[in-house]
């Protein structure tokens, strides 16, 4: 029998627990940020990247920023935290064509940057996106629904079918 799990994920087997707040994945749609909500639509392991936990607000140890351009969902920045075996320029890889770099500054959470991939996604499904907020204390752990703006994009092999302005919804929660 399955548990209740609330507002918790189900944790990923060795997957250690947290209550710190996440790095979320971003999205930039119609020239506006937006939060992911709950998606891992790229994995860093088929490039042959292995990221590990950065600080406990990245328990995975990447960050991807996504955009739609001209309606294909397209990763177009990855932001990691390698170990030091994995982050020398000579084994990192290219992705769609593009080196990765380093650090802007020594303070920085992240060791590895891909900036400007424009690598098109072909994912088929819906997305909820999500920005801005109504007045709950911890606006990262509230329900995708409880945000200001709230917008369902529908992809089919990565391009953009359709878009549903699901905002009015947090009012019926």
């Amino acid at each position: 029998m399955l548990g209740y799990l609330g507002n918790r994920l189900p944790r990923k087997c060795g997957e250690p627990r947290t209550m710190t707040a996440q790095v979320r994945d971003t999205i930039i749609y119609n020239g506006d940020e937006y939060y992911l909500a709950d998606c891992d639509l790229f994995d860093p392991s088929l490039y042959g990247l292995n990221p590990c936990r950065s600080f406990t607000a990245c328990i995975r140890g990447y960050q991807s920023i996504y955009a739609v351009f001209e309606k294909h969902l397209v990763l177009d920045s990855l932001r990691l935290t390698l170990p030091a075996e994995e982050n020398k320029s000579t084994t990192r890889p290219y992705i769609n064509g593009v080196a990765p770099t380093g650090p802007a500054d020594e303070i920085d959470v992240f060791n590895c940057y891909y900036e400007k991939l424009c690598l098109p996604l072909k994912y088929s499904g819906a997305l909820l996106i999500r920005n801005g907020g109504i007045d709950v204390p911890t606006p990262l752990f509230r329900p995708a629904l409880k945000h200001a703006k709230v917008i369902e994009l529908m992809f089919t092999d990565g391009i953009l079918q359709k878009e549903i302005d699901r905002s009015g919804m947090s009012e019926c929660l």
